[in-house]
């Protein structure tokens, strides 16, 4: 499977990065499952935005942050993609 490599905007970046730290509202805290909703929306935007499947994305190693690799959406995936730069940067 063929891996692409996208950058992403500063402000997609720092959207990204907002969603990974704790939320308070009215001192009440978000829970990790709302986080984590949150976060795979993001990448879900970002997946249809650029085209790629939005659960392969990986850091771009060597790069700066804004970049990463994922697979792009014209080509079969089996779905156990799961690893990679979404879930370690909250994915």
């Amino acid at each position: 499977m063929e891996r692409r490599e996208y950058r992403m905007t500063r402000r997609e970046l720092q959207e990204l990065e907002r969603l990974s730290r704790p939320v308070t509202l009215s001192g009440l805290r978000w829970s990790p499952e709302a986080w984590k909703r949150r976060r795979e929306d993001h990448w879900k935007a970002l997946g249809e935005k650029y085209g790629f499947e939005w659960r392969t994305a990986r850091p771009a190693p060597g790069k700066n942050r804004r970049c990463f690799t994922a697979v792009p959406l014209e080509e079969e995936t089996d779905g156990n993609e799961l690893d990679g730069y979404a879930e370690e940067h909250g994915g």
